[in-house]
C-alpha cells in the first residue's frame, strides 16, 4: 500500500464533510414527513459520519437505557430499579378480607356500617329515612396501608378499595350486584367495581382473591361443626367426624382450578386498566401450626392439618395462574405468605391470626354470633405480610 500525502488526506477530509452534509440533508428532508421520531436517528447518523465523540451514537439523547425506557411500561423499564418501577405512580390496594384488614384494628369510616335488619325494613318501605349497608371493613392497619405509609416507600398517590367478602366478580361489577343476604358481609353499598380504581397512572397493585370464590368460609364453618359433632359422637363411642371428608370440602377443592383460570384472565384485564403497573397477587397464610397439639378454635388437630394443606393447594394454584398470565416478565408477581406466621399461628401464645371469635359485639343488628374477623390476620399478621411485600417491591420478583 502507498503512503498518502498531506494533500490526499485533505481531500479525504473534504469528501467526508461532503458525505456528512449530504446525509444530514437527506435525513432532514425525510424528517419533514416522519416527524420527531427520527430525531435520535439524525443524531446517530451525524455521530457515525463525523466521529463526534460528544454525540450519543446509541441514538438516545440521555443514554440508551433511559431512551429505550421512554416507550416501555414502568414494570419493564430496565432504566428503573424494581422500587422505582413500583413507585413511579399511584399504589392501589384491592382484594378480599385478607387485604381489607377484616379482623384488624379500627376500620375506615363508612366501611363498618352493619344495618342489615334496618335495611330489610327500609327495602320494604317500613323504615323512615335512608339506611346504608357497608361492611367492607377496610382497616387502618391493613398491609396495603402499611406498605403505603410505614415502609419508607414514596408513591404518587394511594387508593384502597379492598372489601371483606369480595370475589372475583367484584373486580368487574359493583359489589351490591354480586352479593345477597347470605354472603359473608351481605351487600356493600357505594362500592364500584374494583378494577375501576386502576388507571394509567397506577404503578403498583396488590390484592388477595380466591378464598371466597372457592368457599373457604363454608369449609371453616363445616370444620367447627365437625368438632361439635365429634364431641357428642365421642360420648357414644362413634369415630370423630372430619370436615375434610365433607361435601363442602369436596366442592371447595373442585372450585380451585376454575378460580385459578379466572385469576389469569383477571390479571390480563387489570393490565388493560394499568398498563405500566407491577401487579402483585398476595396468597394466604397457613392458619395453624404444622404439628397442632389438640383442638384449637373449635377445630380438631387433624382438620387443622387439612386446612393448612388446603391453603397450600390454593396458593399453588394462584401462583401457577400468575405464571400463566406471563409472570414477572409481564409485570405479574406472586407473594407467598404461607409460612409468614410460623410460630404465631392460631393457638400460639402471640398469634398473628384471630381464632374463632364469638359474640354479637356492640351492634346486635348483624344477628350473627360469630364475628367475620374470625380466622383472619390481626395487626401483627398484616405487619408481617407488609414486610414481605415491601421486600418484593425493592428486590423484584
Amino acid at each position: 500500500m502507498g503512503v498518502r500525502t498531506g494533500r490526499e488526506r485533505g481531500s479525504s477530509g473534504l469528501e467526508y464533510i461532503g458525505i456528512a452534509l449530504a446525509v444530514a440533508a437527506l435525513v432532514a428532508a425525510v424528517g419533514v414527513f416522519l416527524g420527531p421520531r427520527l430525531e435520535p436517528e439524525v443524531a446517530r447518523a451525524w455521530c457515525l459520519v463525523t466521529g463526534d465523540s460528544g454525540s450519543d451514537c446509541s441514538g438516545g439523547g440521555t443514554g440508551s437505557a433511559a431512551a429505550a425506557g421512554e416507550d416501555l411500561p414502568w414494570f419493564a423499564d430496565p432504566a428503573l430499579t424494581p422500587e422505582e418501577r413500583a413507585t413511579a405512580g399511584r399504589y392501589v390496594g384491592l382484594g378480599d378480607s385478607y387485604s381489607s384488614g377484616e379482623g384488624g384494628s379500627a376500620y375506615e369510616p363508612g366501611t363498618d356500617e352493619d344495618n342489615q335488619w334496618k335495611k330489610w325494613w327500609d327495602q320494604h318501605g317500613l323504615w323512615p329515612g335512608e339506611v346504608r349497608q357497608n361492611m367492607c371493613h377496610r382497616s387502618t392497619a391493613a398491609y396495603s396501608q402499611r406498605v403505603n405509609a410505614d415502609q419508607g416507600l414514596t408513591f404518587k398517590g394511594f387508593g384502597f378499595a379492598a372489601c371483606s367478602g369480595a370475589v372475583i366478580d367484584d373486580f368487574y361489577r359493583p359489589n351490591h350486584e354480586n352479593h345477597n343476604a347470605d354472603s359473608p358481609n351481605r351487600q356493600n353499598e357505594d362500592e364500584p367495581a374494583q378494577l375501576d380504581s386502576l388507571t394509567e397512572d397506577t404503578s403498583l397493585v396488590t390484592f388477595s382473591i380466591g378464598g371466597n370464590d372457592v368457599g373457604f368460609a363454608d369449609v371453616l364453618t363445616e370444620c367447627v361443626k365437625a368438632t361439635a359433632i365429634s364431641f357428642y359422637d365421642g360420648i357414644s363411642g362413634a369415630p370423630p367426624s372430619s370436615c375434610a371428608d365433607s361435601d363442602v370440602a369436596a366442592e371447595a377443592r373442585g372450585r380451585i382450578p376454575d378460580t385459578a383460570e379466572r385469576l389469569t384472565q383477571l390479571l390480563a384485564d387489570a393490565r388493560e386498566r394499568a398498563p405500566g403497573a407491577r401487579i402483585i397477587v398476595v396468597g394466604y397464610p397457613k392458619f395453624f401450626p404444622a404439628d397442632p397439639s389438640g383442638v384449637s378454635s373449635m377445630i380438631q388437630a387433624d382438620d387443622q392439618r387439612w386446612i393448612n394443606g388446603g391453603v397450600e393447594a390454593l396458593n399453588d394454584a394462584l401462583a401457577e395462574a400468575v405464571e400463566d398470565a406471563g409472570g414477572p416478565d409481564a409485570g405479574f408477581e406472586f407473594v407467598d405468605p404461607r409460612d409468614a406466621f410460623a410460630g404465631c399461628e392460631i393457638g400460639t401464645a402471640d398469634s398473628c391470626m384471630n381464632g374463632l371469635r364469638v359474640g354479637f359485639g356492640d351492634d346486635f343488628d348483624s344477628g350473627r354470633p360469630v364475628s367475620n374477623g374470625s380466622f383472619h390476620p390481626n395487626d401483627e399478621g398484616h405487619r408481617r405480610i407488609a414486610d414481605l411485600i415491601a421486600d418484593r417491591i425493592r428486590n423484584g420478583g
